[in-house]
């Protein structure tokens, strides 16, 4: 059986609760997903979670529909392509709806202002999970542990 996402990895820990998507929102099982305002909707760089990953394919409708979500385990989701994540690093969510790159943090510099240590702050809030197996720059998909 070959590889895809939403696969779940490991079943230690795992946690899939029910929810709602976004309203007039479309999913598709791997994707990453935060909580945002009526619901559930692919998690983007604005977001600061809490996160989890679509296990449940959603078609756009009218409102808003039941969907399962990791919140909890191991699981294969999307990846942002054009930068490998290496096994260990911390991931975030990207500016791409629903997929992870390798997770960064703001540098406060020598002399820190409260803006920057606030910047930094927000910043550490969206790190949703560590890979746990190396994918390459190309690649489209990633094996993490959600946090």
């Amino acid at each position: 059986m070959a590889d895809a996402q939403g696969d779940i990895i490991r079943t230690f820990a795992v946690l899939i609760i029910k929810g709602l998507c976004k309203t007039n929102d479309a999913e598709v099982v791997g994707n990453m997903v935060a909580y945002d305002t009526d619901g559930w909707a692919s998690a983007t760089n604005a977001h600061e979670g809490p996160f989890g990953v679509c296990m449940t394919a959603i078609t756009i409708t009218s409102g808003q529909v039941a969907m399962e979500i990791m919140v909890k385990g191991a699981v294969r989701v999307f990846k942002k392509t054009g930068a490998a994540i290496e096994n260990g690093q911390g991931v975030m969510a990207s500016s791409t709806a629903g997929a992870v790159m390798a997770f960064t943090i703001a540098d406060v510099g020598a002399t820190p202002s409260q803006a920057s240590i606030n910047a930094s702050l927000l910043d550490a809030a969206t790190r949703m999970g560590t890979c746990i197996k190396d994918a390459a720059s190309g690649a489209a998909i990633v094996d993490i542990v959600l946090l």
